[in-house]
């Protein structure tokens, strides 16, 4: 299903999901060092 996503960005679920994604790849990718200023602007939206 990941898989699937990745080859169709444009066939989201919903825009709620993709945000989530989005936090979760984030928060792996961005140090915890790092000022999480994407993953803030991601987060109120929840």
């Amino acid at each position: 299903m990941s898989s699937d996503r990745n080859d169709k960005p444009k066939e989201k679920p919903t825009k709620r999901e993709s945000d989530k994604d989005l936090d979760t790849s984030l928060d792996e990718s961005f140090p915890a060092s790092d000022p999480p200023s994407q993953t803030d602007v991601v987060r109120p939206e929840k």
